[in-house]
């Protein structure tokens, strides 16, 4: 994310103690929270990552309401990791493990934990969770979050990401599709400019 977003997020952010409370998380997190109900009550132990989790709200509120899941908080903003750590320590919520430091951008995803110790890329994931974050990002994060979830994710998981409208979704959309396109046409290049 960029810094110039992650300053302003900052500075707009409402604080309680240590936690940061963004608007678009409060707003959201009921539709997002009966979304993700079927996929997090289905079987006992659901462990899920959530990429970017910003303040830690969404998934503070999550961990309280399956307390049966177990989540891991990511955020590539240092900041957040604290305010995340404040959600889970006043909420007393075990099932929130510790949050790490997690950069997706580009095709090498680096992990560590809070103390800059790097984290252990071999765990894999029921569930991979993003919302509030590809509209800031730059596309290498995006395609860095596809990249990362392949990795994250165990054998016949689930990757599932929120957009803050279906326009945004539309036109990410539309974007992979015309990549996919111009990639075919540039691997067949030769065959479509053969006319004999």
């Amino acid at each position: 994310m960029s810094k110039i977003v992650t300053k302003h997020l900052l500075d707009t952010a409402a604080r309680q103690g240590g936690k940061l409370v963004f608007t678009a998380a409060a707003k959201n997190i009921v539709p997002i929270q009966n979304v993700l109900a079927p996929f997090l009550e289905a079987h006992d132990r659901v462990t899920l990552f959530e990429i970017g989790s910003g303040s830690g709200q969404h998934i503070a509120q999550l961990a309280t309401a399956f307390p049966k899941a177990i989540f891991q908080p990511s955020d590539v903003e240092p900041s957040y990791l604290e305010s995340i750590l404040a959600y889970k320590e006043d909420g007393k919520l075990d099932n929130l493990l510790k949050p790490i430091l997690f950069n997706c951008d580009g095709n090498r995803p680096a992990m560590s934990d809070m103390e800059g110790e790097f984290a252990d890329m071999s765990i894999t994931f029921d569930l991979v969770f993003c919302s509030n974050v590809i509209h800031i990002t730059p596309w290498s994060v995006c395609e860095g979050m596809v990249a990362s979830a392949s990795k994250l994710l165990r054998q016949g998981s689930e990757q599932l990401q929120f957009c803050q409208s279906f326009l945004v979704f539309f036109f990410l959309l539309l974007l992979l599709c015309a990549k996919s396109f111009l990639q075919h046409i540039h691997a067949n290049a030769d065959a479509y400019t053969n006319t004999n």
